[in-house]
């Protein structure tokens, strides 16, 4: 699957190069399984890592299409639980 058919609907923001950008500030991001004894262990760990991230940050964001909370402004008044 590719980033463009997961995530169809995304704003421009939102890019595979973008992401790569931001998880490379992140050197603990598919580095650092707690079991990763072998080259094997740490690219299942990565897996499940990332594709566990992949969906929480679908589903946050309501598949890309959205920069910020839904309910929250930033001229308003934030966020109701803030």
């Amino acid at each position: 699957m590719t980033w463009n058919s997961f995530f169809p609907d995304a704003l421009a923001e939102y890019t595979y190069d973008n992401f790569l950008r931001a998880v490379s500030k992140f050197p603990k991001f598919c580095n650092d399984a707690l079991d990763s004894s072998t080259e094997a262990k740490l690219l299942a760990a990565c897996k499940l890592e990332i594709a566990t991230f992949l969906a929480h940050m679908k589903h946050e964001s309501g598949s890309l299409i959205y920069m910020e909370e839904i309910g929250c402004t930033p001229t308003g008044t934030g966020c109701p639980y803030q």
